[in-house]
């Protein structure tokens, strides 16, 4: 995964509420099918899972990567990547996803 970190040039931004690492995207995307075309070059595309219950038109859109415990959310061209320190905490991230984009 370390090539979509560096392509879009990721850093670790902060920690989430269940200490998993978030990664910021120095770069501002145009729209999500930029961040789409991006994965596609990294060839991680396969892992990759658009989570349309979480998609708010072009404004969000939201990728699960089941294999590598990633949630990467494009949101007005900002990109962030969530990477989980095991599966419990994956799951957990993934449940306050569910939460948060769900109930509005």
């Amino acid at each position: 995964m370390n090539d979509l970190k560096i392509t879009a040039k990721m850093k670790p931004a902060r920690q989430s509420d269940f200490g998993n690492t978030i990664y910021q995207s120095e770069l501002f995307f145009q729209s999500a099918a930029e961040v789409h075309d991006l994965l596609r070059d990294s060839r991680t595309l396969c892992y990759w899972h658009e989570e349309s219950a979480f998609r708010d038109d072009h404004y969000r859109v939201v990728w699960v990567n089941l294999l590598d415990r990633q949630i990467l959310t494009y949101c007005e061209g900002d990109l962030t990547l969530v990477e989980a320190n095991c599966t419990q905490l994956f799951y957990r991230e993934l449940n306050e996803c569910a939460k948060f984009y769900l109930t509005k």
